[in-house]
């Protein structure tokens, strides 16, 4: 099983594929290769699931002109580099005119030739083809994306932990104050700007409700009015000593 499809794989398979299609009779129609093609490459990868003969046909296509391709580029290579190799020996012959190259000259360029289409083959080797999309899905293993990932929400953690409230305030506010204004914050999901030092910032986000019967910390209804309300610290200072004055008279 590979790990990739490779230029040189396809030429490869497209080789073997024409093989063995001369060797049966009746021969085999060109619609049928090029679905014999992609079924070879896919059961090479290691597919668990053919694919459908008219998806086949679609790919196998492909499959061929990229072989095809690939062939005519290995080809050419090969080509040049007999070219080049012809051009050199002439120069060396006997019948060469003075002042050719010397042996150590040719030589050197005899490497460069065969470096050229060594390098035009390993090319073919190591280049991953990546047109056969229909691929993937047909791999152990597979698990299909989301249908529409941009309507995918990614949560992100956060810190869930109420920092501890200014022991100005539990003072003034009481115990079951102080309980009622951590369960408003903690289903706001605002705590993190909360200052365990800042008994002004507690008071501006949750002040108590002036219409409960109680001292209640209660959410404003809304952001702009805690915003406006946040900004008035003598109004928060009030509510302030309006709790420790409601303490006092009930002698806790």
């Amino acid at each position: 099983m590979l790990d990739a499809i490779t230029d040189e794989l396809l030429v490869v398979a497209s080789d073997a594929v024409a093989a063995v299609a001369s060797e049966v009779q009746p021969k085999p129609s060109g619609r049928a290769l090029v679905r014999l093609l992609a079924w070879v490459v896919a059961d090479a990868r290691g597919a668990t699931m053919a694919l459908d003969k008219a998806l086949a046909e679609t790919v196998g296509k492909r499959l061929d002109r990229q072989a095809q391709k690939v062939r005519a580029q290995l080809a050419c290579a090969t080509r040049e580099a007999e070219e080049a190799r012809t051009r050199l020996a002439a120069v060396v012959a006997p019948s060469a005119p003075i002042g050719g190259m010397d042996t150590g000259r040719v030589a050197a360029r005899s490497a460069e030739i065969s470096a050229a289409e060594a390098q035009a083959y390993q090319r073919a080797r190591s280049e991953v083809y990546i047109g056969f999309h229909e691929l993937e899905p047909l791999l152990a293993g597979y698990v299909a994306p989301p249908r529409y990932p941009e309507l995918v929400t990614i949560h992100t953690p956060r810190e869930t932990r109420l920092p501890p409230m200014p022991p100005d305030l539990a003072a003034a506010l009481g115990e079951a104050a102080c309980e009622e204004m951590r369960a408003c914050i903690e289903a706001e999901g605002g705590h993190h700007s909360l200052d365990p030092t800042d008994s002004d910032v507690w008071w501006a986000v949750y002040l108590p409700s002036p219409t409960s019967c109680g001292l209640s910390a209660t959410r404003l209804c809304s952001r702009p009015v805690r915003r406006k309300r946040a900004q008035s610290l003598s109004h928060a200072h009030t509510w302030r000593q309006t709790a420790n004055m409601r303490r006092v008279c009930s002698g806790s």
